[in-house]
């Protein structure tokens, strides 16, 4: 046998080249064991400093003046359908299936998706008012204009917490850059914003509530999808 029959023979003995995907998989599972994601405890971190953020926000810029007013039926209602926006679009978003370590991505995405109209349409079809203690203006594009930008603006800057939070959370943690898990980080924060709105603004009609306060979970889920990825790939 020549020299190089005994390298050629030497070669077919060896093992296989290791497969790539295999071999990523193995990395990736190294990685997330050594940095060990607690997906329960960042969600249950968000949302104490996200409802933190509002109840400090509602005692510095003041309660609505017709709350007293209006049916406890319609303020509790809506305010439960808040928080169970809150806590299914973060537990999606936070916390993976049992069966991976990954994020239910695409459950998120349809719950920020659901939410955001959900929220559009409670507002156009359901807004109760108290006459004398409400606010009214009559409906037309130019007062939903006049009257949009400072609930945008504080609905808005209220899920810039959550958002920023989630994404020191998640930061180098999820192996994912869709901007789906950025959208419904946004979309978090903006349900967190408009259940501010909810007993701080006492405009009653149902074009603001639906547009402008259902509107900021359609804003902040835009920017979390903008904003989040890149900062999750750092």
């Amino acid at each position: 046998m020549t020299e190089i029959d005994e390298q050629l023979a030497g070669l077919s003995s060896e093992s296989p080249a290791p497969d790539p995907a295999a071999e990523l998989l193995r990395m990736v599972e190294a990685d997330g064991a050594a940095r060990r994601r607690q997906p329960w405890r960042q969600l249950a971190l968000s949302l104490v400093v996200g409802l933190g953020l509002a109840i400090g926000a509602l005692f510095v810029l003041g309660l609505r003046r017709d709350l007293s007013h209006l049916p406890v039926s319609y303020l509790v209602s809506a305010a439960i359908a808040w928080l169970t926006a809150i806590a299914v679009v973060g537990a999606l978003a936070f916390v993976p299936s049992s069966k991976t370590s990954l994020p239910r991505v695409r459950m998120a995405a349809f719950a920020t998706v659901v939410s955001g109209l959900f929220f559009i349409a409670l507002g156009l079809l359901w807004t109760e008012a108290a006459p004398g203690h409400s606010f009214f203006y009559q409906p037309g594009a130019g007062q939903v204009l006049r009257y949009a930008p400072y609930c945008l603006s504080v609905g808005t800057a209220t899920s810039l917490v959550p958002l920023a939070l989630g994404a020191l959370l998640l930061r180098r943690t999820v192996p994912i850059d869709t901007p789906w898990m950025g959208a419904a980080i946004g979309a978090l924060g903006g349900c967190i914003g408009g259940l501010l709105l909810h007993f701080h603004c006492d405009i009653a009609e149902p074009t603001h509530f639906g547009l402008v306060h259902g509107g900021v979970v359609v804003v902040a889920a835009g920017l979390g999808a903008l904003v989040l990825p890149r900062r999750l790939a750092l």
